[in-house]
């Protein structure tokens, strides 16, 4: 496109020599601006594709995305040693802006007796990742509770919010939370899971579908309570 340019100046250069007519001069004005038009819309075509294409993947992750809300918090019990660890994290979830429903429906549940989480039937369409160190834990079990406005069913629908809990120990409701033994270390088929206590660093992923992973980080503070803000 260049040298037909440059063959279109040195054409003017000559008709200007010559003594260029009203015509010839019509013809090279029409050729130059018949490249200009192709190049321009070449330029669009390839700049509004690539644009386009950057839109319509942005608007598939956020399709099916979930967001925290307000704050992460931890809740602390008593080993069988004694020592103080981080047995369930919590925090609310609603839909991205633009989300499509999310089907919260889990295999475990919680009832206050005997030893929480209960595992549950069924199958979900949510998994947790637990990462602290070199620790990487799979499949961890996580129940959730609507707050506030519910249409009664597990979707969440992008006007409604949930709490959700991950449970990194076993939380034994017979004891009270400051007695030896109130949690107890979960295996994950390597061996019990290292308890999570001051100082430490972990990672929770939320994983609503493949690709698609609400990722939270925390360090556990120096002073532990019975209830911890994450930050």
């Amino acid at each position: 496109m260049i040298r037909f340019l440059g063959r279109l100046i040195g054409r003017r250069h000559m008709f200007a020599q010559r003594g260029i007519t009203g015509t010839e001069t019509a013809i090279v004005i029409a050729a130059g601006a018949a490249v200009v038009a192709t190049m321009a819309a070449t330029l669009y075509t390839t700049t509004l594709g690539g644009a386009d294409d950057t839109v319509y993947a942005d608007l598939q992750e956020a399709a099916s995305g979930l967001e925290p809300r307000g704050g992460v918090v931890g809740f602390t019990g008593a080993l069988q040693n004694g020592d103080t660890a981080v047995y369930k994290i919590g925090f609310v979830i609603a839909g991205a802006p633009g989300a499509e429903p999310v089907d919260l429906a889990g295999n475990h549940r919680v009832d206050g007796a005997g030893i929480d989480p209960d595992a549950a039937a069924g199958t979900s369409a949510i998994s947790v990742r637990y990462r602290s160190g070199d620790v990487i834990v799979e499949n961890v079990p996580w129940t959730v509770n609507f707050l506030g406005f519910s249409d009664g069913d597990m979707i969440l629908e992008p006007d409604e919010k949930a709490q959700f809990s991950v449970w990194l120990l076993d939380r034994d409701n017979r004891l009270d939370i400051d007695t030896p033994g109130a949690v107890v270390p979960r295996g994950d088929g390597t061996g019990p899971l290292a308890p999570l206590g001051v100082g430490d660093e972990f990672t929770i992923e939320v994983e609503s579908q493949p690709g698609h992973v609400l990722q939270i980080s925390r360090v556990v503070p120096d002073e532990m309570s019975p209830i911890l803000d994450l930050r």
